[in-house]
């Protein structure tokens, strides 16, 4: 072999100053790269996480207006249940008066 020319030294010595730059750069790429995927994974699992909780949510809405809605109807039921005892209140009363007013006039006369 025989010695280089001063020419093909400066190319040499250019050409790796080149390649450590680039290699440098995509170093810094792959770093870059790898920040935004650990943010993209972070995103998405808080994502995930909220639409999951608010599913939760949902589906609890969904539990508490059919608890509220089985309280209606108990709230109906307890309502005529109600209505219908005082009719029969009203009804006992009423005949209470009858019989205390027959029997004042037979008492009476």
């Amino acid at each position: 072999l025989g010695t280089t020319s001063p020419e093909t030294t400066a190319k040499v010595t250019r050409l790796e100053g080149m390649l450590a730059e680039e290699r440098k750069k995509a170093c810094e790429q792959m770093v870059r790269a790898d920040q935004y995927e650990r943010l993209y994974r972070d995103l998405q699992e808080t994502s995930d996480s909220f639409w999951k909780r608010q599913g939760e949510k949902d589906l609890s809405v969904v539990k508490a207006n059919k608890q509220v809605e089985t309280l209606r109807e108990e709230l109906k039921v307890t309502s005529k249940e109600r209505d219908t005892l005082a009719m029969a209140v009203n009804e006992e009363q009423e005949r209470r008066r009858m019989m205390a007013a027959e029997w004042n006039q037979q008492f009476y006369t």
